[in-house]
């Protein structure tokens, strides 16, 4: 390619190009943009022999030469025509558009002398359109003067002529003809005449109260005008209206202050029943003989219901103030119960609509002119239907208020019942007799179903007196907590058999007033402190049947009193005596009377094993020459685990967690009194350790079936959580851990442990401890010692083992822990340690209440 073509090259981008060839699609290799002179000259002439005919093809070349040439031309020619032609196009729209210019101007002309023709015609139409307004207004205002003028004439006509029927739609269209001159007022005859407008209803004010107290008054005949002259009082002032009412509703009640006044017989509580027949009575007759006198939004009836229960609560607050020493409870539910149903009969006549939004108590009639309209239309919209904003009972503590200063007195009467209830509750308990033991499910005493149905009536007592309601109820909840502690600790616990050692026979009564926390501290101190219980002698199977029915009764005092907090919270709408109603010291004490009923069945059932527990260590284990069947003292312990676990199902049929709950302490106690009896038995050979190991074993099979040991039928197997303390403490959750001590909660598994190690030989020394430790890591020295003296290693021996055992299980070996005795606690506590216990936690709780 030479320099020329270098420079003046055309070269497109290859997008550019792309689109050309697709607009402009050519074989000929001269169109291509890589085009390659060499490449072509080359594919012209292949070879030599093709050089031949070079001058045929250089005169190929120059004819198509010239064929391009002549087209190029022909192009560059057409090209010179169309400016001519451009230029001659510009010209001719140039011209057309001077001539729509010169268009435009003469209709732009045209058209503002259009608009000028049409102002000149309506300027006249416009006028006539005002004159004709204001001809009309002045018609208009003319006609209303007229109208004015007349209607006041009329109106002193009527007035003189006493024509209410007339008056009232004569007064009405006077007043709205009125309002419309009411910017006009600065205009003197206008003046003057709303000034005798305002005169001649003045002088209708005051002759329609003349005609009320005329038509109203004692003896006094209606005249058949009266309805008509209430029509007019709704377009007279308000306040004329309102102090005729009020006049009338008080000279309807006359009679009811002076036959129900502090001074009358009737007026006492015990003719209550009197005064709302009166009322009931009057009202019959007055809608009888005057309700079709006045108009319905007026509400006389319910007016005068309201005024003669607001009567009736101050004369009965006024006499129960000075009478108060007379008031019994019986006199003063009477009076609630009878006002509650009278003020529900009122709610299901009236709707209350005087009642809602009144300004004070006293004055029912304080209405404005707007409010009697909405009134009005509010009563005529519902037709019997109440208004969203009308409570279901509007005359709700209307009368009933007066009662609350005095519901103390229903409250110390009520506490005075329960309180011999209790005397009478407790002397049963006290003289109860064991139940008959047929294998029936334990009831409840029958002193519970008379408590909760005494509550249940003082409930509803206080629920259907509307005195009794809000403070009320919560001074009734603290009276029913009162007697339910009282029945708690006198009743409950005075039922429970006095062979074993309860709480109170320790000297312990649990305080009335006592709370959550102390009461939790109270348990723990009993069952910690190793003091137990201890049987002086053995329960009969009707005794255990006894337990079992204080057990029973006390859990169904929980559920139930649950339901009574319930069921107090619900009837109360204020949140903040919600808060004051609870019933957690109560459910504690049933709580506590649940543990120790549970706690002297295990206390019983110990005692029957302690025998077997004898006859565990007088055996000589070193003696025995060959393993065989279970112990003795096995076969003991668990004749005597069926015989009770057998009456306790089936009289904690109806209660089968408790049933759990006595098998997880008895196994606890059990298993560690079993480890601690079994480290005092010495000195054992291998042979009495596999003896042993076999028991063990055996036991552990007897508390795994515990809870269905006896049993003919196929019951449900032990719980779980059960069968793990039984067992060993790997498998349990750490909630479960922190339930019980690591001594009870290595279960049965210890046991093992440590009789293996008792059939393990001695030498080395060194395999020995550590083997030991490696499976009773809490090993301290104490058990240790016990352990040696088990495989009877001699005093003389035993120093090198323990000096080595200090060395290998560290600070643990120098802290030596309480014996295995003092670690199982209150279920197996010593008989020579009890008085002791006993006299520090009576100076405890000497100190705490």
């Amino acid at each position: 390619m030479n320099r020329e073509d270098i420079l003046y090259g055309t070269n497109f981008p290859p997008e550019v190009q792309n689109a050309l060839n697709q607009v402009l699609p050519s074989t000929d290799p001269l169109d291509k943009s890589d085009f390659d002179p060499v490449t072509y000259i080359n594919s012209i002439f292949p070879n030599e022999q093709s050089l031949a005919n070079v001058d045929d093809v250089m005169l190929m070349l120059r004819n198509r030469i010239g064929g391009l040439d002549d087209e190029i031309r022909s192009v560059v020619r057409r090209q010179t025509a169309p400016n001519a032609d451009g230029r001659a196009s510009l010209k001719e729209a140039q011209t057309a558009l001077h001539h729509l210019f010169a268009s435009v101007k003469d209709i732009k002309e045209k058209a503002d002398s259009s608009e000028k023709r049409v102002k000149e015609i309506t300027r006249d139409i416009k006028q006539l359109d005002h004159a004709k307004r204001h001809l009309t207004a002045s018609i208009k205002s003319l006609n209303q003067m007229q109208m004015l003028i007349e209607g006041a004439d009329r109106l002193r006509e009527l007035t003189k002529q006493r024509e209410y029927q007339g008056l009232a739609q004569l007064l009405q269209g006077v007043i709205t003809v009125l309002e419309d001159f009411r910017p006009f007022l600065g205009i003197p005859q206008i003046a003057t005449l709303a000034g005798d407008v305002s005169q001649i209803r003045r002088e209708l004010a005051d002759q329609i109260s003349v005609e009320f107290r005329e038509n109203f008054g004692p003896g006094k005949t209606m005249k058949p005008n009266i309805a008509h002259a209430c029509q007019v009082l709704n377009h007279l002032e308000p306040q004329v209206r309102r102090d005729l009412i009020e006049w009338l509703v008080n000279e309807q009640l006359s009679e009811y202050r002076v036959l129900f006044n502090q001074d009358q017989e009737m007026a006492w509580l015990d003719h209550i029943d009197k005064r709302y027949a009166w009322i009931k009575k009057h009202l019959l007759y007055f809608e009888e003989t005057m309700g079709s006198v006045f108009p319905p939004e007026w509400e006389m009836a319910e007016r005068v219901a309201v005024k003669a229960c607001e009567t009736t609560r101050k004369q009965l607050a006024d006499i129960m103030a000075q009478r108060a020493s007379q008031i019994d409870a019986g006199l003063l539910v009477n009076a609630m119960t009878k006002t509650s149903a009278f003020e529900v009969l009122l709610s299901r006549r009236f709707t209350g609509l005087t009642l809602c939004g009144r300004n004070s108590p006293g004055n029912p009639f304080d209405v404005s002119e707007e409010q009697a309209v909405e009134t009005k239309s509010a009563s005529d919209a519902s037709k019997g239907a109440k208004s969203t904003n009308i409570p279901d009972n509007p005359f709700n503590g209307l009368i009933s208020s007066c009662f609350e200063p005095h519901i103390n007195v229903y409250m110390e009467t009520r506490s005075k019942e329960l309180s011999q209830m209790m005397d009478k509750f407790a002397k049963e308990a006290e003289q109860m007799l064991p139940p008959k033991v047929d294998g029936s499910p334990a009831s409840t005493l029958p002193s519970c179903a008379d408590l909760f149905m005494f509550f249940k009536k003082c409930l509803v007592q206080c629920t259907q007196m509307p005195a009794c309601q809000g403070q009320g109820l919560v001074s009734l909840s603290t009276t029913f907590r009162k007697y339910l502690r009282e029945y708690a600790n006198r009743v409950l616990q005075g039922a429970l058999p006095k062979n074993g050692l309860s709480s109170g026979a320790l000297g312990i009564t649990v305080p009335s007033m006592s709370s959550r926390p102390l009461l939790a501290n109270l348990q723990t101190l009993v069952e910690q402190s190793g003091m137990g219980y201890v049987m002086a002698t053995r329960f009969t199977p009707g005794e255990i049947c006894q337990v079992c029915a204080v057990l029973t009764t006390a859990e169904y005092c929980l559920e139930t009193v649950q339901q009574l907090e319930t069921k107090l919270k619900e009837k109360v709408a204020s949140p903040k005596l919600q808060e004051e109603i609870s019933f957690s010291a109560e459910l504690d004490l049933f709580h506590l009377v649940v543990n120790q009923s549970i706690q002297l069945l295990v206390a019983d059932l110990e005692a029957a094993c302690e025998p077997a527990f004898g006859s565990m260590l007088k055996v000589n284990w070193a003696s025995l020459e060959a393993v065989g069947d279970q112990s003795p003292f096995v076969n003991a312990i668990a004749s005597h685990l069926s015989q009770n676990i057998s009456l306790l199902r089936d009289s904690l049929a109806n209660s089968r967690k408790y049933l759990t709950q006595f098998c997880v302490k008895f196994s606890s106690g059990f298993i560690s009194k079993f480890i601690h009896q079994m480290l005092r038995c010495r000195p054992v050979s291998p042979v009495g350790a596999e003896q042993l190991l076999l028991d063990t074993h055996a036991l552990k099979t007897i508390l795994l079936e515990l809870p269905t040991l006896g049993a003919e039928a196929n019951l449900r197997k032990a719980p779980a959580s059960y069968t793990k303390i039984v067992i060993k403490v790997k498998s349990l959750d750490e909630e479960s851990k922190k339930a019980y001590s690591p001594t009870l909660l290595q279960g049965f598994t210890k046991a093992e442990i440590i009789l293996k190690v008792v059939m393990s030989p001695i030498e080395p020394h060194e395999s020995f401890i550590t083997n030991l430790l490696r499976s009773l890591p809490e090993t301290d020295l104490n058990e240790f010692q016990r352990i040696l003296e088990m495989k009877n290693i001699k005093r003389q021996d035993q120093s090198v083992l323990i000096e080595r055992f200090k060395m290998k299980a560290g600070p643990q070996a120098m802290i030596c822990t309480a014996s295995t005795e003092e670690k199982s606690g209150g279920l197996f506590s010593v008989l020579n340690q009890e008085s002791g216990r006993i006299m520090r936690l009576e100076k405890l709780l000497k100190k705490k209440f």
